[in-house]
């Protein structure tokens, strides 16, 4: 079953997990995987960007967390909240100013969380992917490269530790594990899915 909703509409979120409460008896595990990209200079943003970004990137991440916290509570139950950051938290490029800084307002929400409802017996983690391929990711780097289809085959073999690339379902298994039992003494971390790219200080073509 798939239920839909507005993540920007307060109204629309509470209507969701009425539905999925009727569905179900309601869930014990939260993904908030849902996102949208900006490469735009920070000075060069509008405030109707800036907004939209945040409203989906940020605001909608805690009004998700914080619906299903309550819901959980209300039926005397503990659950886990995998959201999902970037390695963008980490470091960035130009044209991702405020990207990363929503971004990074994640890190920052899972830190805080993990800590005022882990006493409570819920987790709150993040896990950062790398760069992930989808052929929808070429007209956003047409924005920095005349070649993006070159750019991705150079970023996998020269700004990676592991020269393969990374594929949704890798970030999906650092999910599964993040919201099972095996990870019941996680919680605060934000867990890059990177292949390596966090850990270089140099690109691996540099000599």
């Amino acid at each position: 079953m798939t239920i839909q909703a507005n993540l920007e509409d307060p109204d629309a979120v509470t209507a969701m997990f009425e539905k999925i409460d009727k569905f179900c008896g309601g869930v014990n595990g939260l993904v908030n995987n849902a996102g949208i990209g900006l490469s735009k200079m920070a000075h060069e943003v509008s405030e109707v960007e800036f907004l939209h970004l945040y409203a989906v990137n940020v605001h909608a991440v805690w009004r998700l967390s914080k619906q299903f916290v309550n819901a959980c509570l209300q039926r005397k139950e503990v659950g886990n909240i995998v959201n999902i950051s970037s390695v963008h938290a980490h470091s960035t490029q130009t044209r991702y100013a405020i990207y990363a800084s929503a971004k990074n307002a994640i890190v920052g929400l899972t830190r805080g969380m993990a800590c005022e409802i882990g006493p409570m017996g819920f987790r709150v983690n993040a896990v950062g992917p790398g760069y992930v391929h989808a052929d929808q990711n070429y007209e956003l780097i047409k924005t920095w490269s005349d070649d993006p289809e070159q750019w991705v085959r150079d970023f996998i073999e020269n700004h990676q530790a592991l020269n393969y690339e990374i594929n949704a379902v890798d970030v999906g298994n650092t999910v599964a594990f993040l919201l099972s039992d095996l990870a019941r003494c996680i919680t605060g971390q934000n867990i890059y899915v990177d292949n390596g790219t966090t850990s270089l200080i140099f690109n691996r073509d540099f000599t």
